[in-house]
């Protein structure tokens, strides 16, 4: 009646699939009550993970619930989204209408640089309508150039807008180079706007030491001290521009300075024609002649000893 029944081990039986797969081929089904009694059916095993999935549900549901944002929130989260200036200005007509909008919430606008359909709107417009509202013509400068500095691009277009705009205000011109000036790619923008005869001596200077303080003078990039020291020659006698001359000097250490005549004909003309000089500014310039290759080398060395001496 029953088959041969073989002997079973301890470790098979602790496995659960193994017992019921046992207990069929001995003869009662797992559907036997027996059977359902000791290991549950299978339909009662899921139901089970059913309702533990349904609990898990319902207690995330409610940790949504409690850390959900009230719609108050939410709408002033979404009203405090920085407004995007380039968006405002691309589609402007009226300078008037965006500063007020700035004014509302000065904290509350995006400091990006703008894109440069909006760059180009602003121009167009700053440059035929005159701004009274000082603070506002200034931020729009402000914003012009930060966006030029992020473009590193020099534009022939950049010269006509500014040829325009600074005959409505020729008094921000040093405002515009001074932040200009530390793009090298905009150096020629900057020597655009020196030649237009707008500034000061003292602001060209401020333009010359902040040029000073962040480049190195060296063969490819004479043009702009150069520039500036031959409209202000009152400028070899200034200890501040001289010792930054010798600093910018001493830090050059590009390929091909050393032996380019060109670099050396202005290192002369500079030590030519300053006067006395300081221990550490002698220091730096003996740096700079030691390394010079050129048949200036010379003179270089003398007029160093000559002022280092007098």
């Amino acid at each position: 009646m029953f088959s041969e029944l073989q002997p079973i081990s301890v470790c098979e039986l602790k496995r659960l699939d193994r017992v019921r797969s046992l207990l069929e081929q001995l003869g009662p089904s797992e559907k036997d009550s027996a059977v359902e009694f000791l290991f549950g059916s299978k339909d009662d095993l899921k139901s089970e993970k059913d309702v533990f999935a349904e609990e898990d549900d319902d207690k995330m549901e409610v940790e949504v619930e409690e850390y959900e944002q009230p719609p108050e929130k939410k709408i002033k989260v979404e009203i405090n989204e920085k407004l995007n200036i380039s968006t405002l200005l691309e589609g402007c007509t009226d300078l008037t209408d965006i500063w007020a909008q700035i004014n509302q919430d000065p904290q509350n606008i995006s400091s990006e640089a703008l894109s440069e359909k909006a760059l180009e709107n602003l121009m167009k417009i700053i440059s035929t309508v005159e701004i009274e509202d000082k603070q506002a013509l200034e931020y729009f400068i402000a914003v012009m150039t930060k966006t030029m500095l992020h473009l590193k691009i020099y534009q022939k277009s950049y010269e006509d807008f500014y040829e325009s705009f600074l005959v409505i205000y020729p008094n921000s011109c040093h405002q515009i180079a001074s932040q200009l000036v530390i793009e090298p790619a905009l150096c020629g923008l900057v020597l655009f706007l020196i030649n237009l005869d707008l500034m000061t001596e003292d602001q060209e200077k401020s333009v010359l030491l902040r040029w000073l303080a962040e480049f190195s003078i060296e063969s490819s990039t004479l043009e702009l001290p150069e520039v500036i020291l031959s409209r202000n020659t009152k400028l070899y006698e200034d200890n501040q521009v001289v010792g930054a001359l010798s600093s910018s000097f001493a830090s050059g250490v590009a390929e091909g300075s050393d032996k380019c005549v060109k670099f050396a004909k202005f290192l002369l003309q500079v030590l030519s024609k300053v006067a006395d000089l300081e221990e550490r500014v002698v220091k730096n310039f003996k740096l700079v002649t030691e390394r010079n290759r050129t048949f200036l080398r010379k003179k270089l060395e003398t007029e160093v000893d000559k002022k280092s001496a007098s």
